[in-house]
């Protein structure tokens, strides 16, 4: 029995999906690293327990839709989704969030020094 064109098409769209979902958690984390100055440690620790939380998703996925079997084109849908979101609209959105940040932390901290 193979599988249907119908079952890897799914597949495919879901990988996607579980792609662009792993960049904006990333886009996330690296929004709260530059606009609030992390130390690099913390830095290191969050990414690796990013990736590893990664990998674990991506593992799930694969054995979710196709049990015990790892199809290439899963793998690939998750890094054409994460680069897609991320060279679409990823990189203008951290952008956009970060510099509303700096702002604000700069009018808070004029405001501290005022009084």
């Amino acid at each position: 029995m193979g599988i249907e064109i119908g079952e890897q098409i799914a597949g495919f769209y879901h990988s996607l999906i579980v792609g662009i979902v792993l960049f904006i958690i990333y886009d996330l984390i690296v929004i709260i690293r530059d606009g609030f100055k992390i130390p690099i440690f913390w830095v290191n620790v969050v990414d690796v327990i990013f990736a590893f939380l990664a990998s674990l998703i991506s593992f799930g996925l694969t054995l979710t839709v196709y049990p015990g079997k790892v199809r290439v084109y899963i793998f690939a849908g998750i890094i054409i989704g994460g680069a897609a979101y991320n060279l679409l609209i990823g990189k203008y959105v951290s952008r956009f969030i970060i510099s509303k940040i700096i702002k604000i932390r700069k009018h808070i901290k004029s405001k501290i020094k005022s009084k």
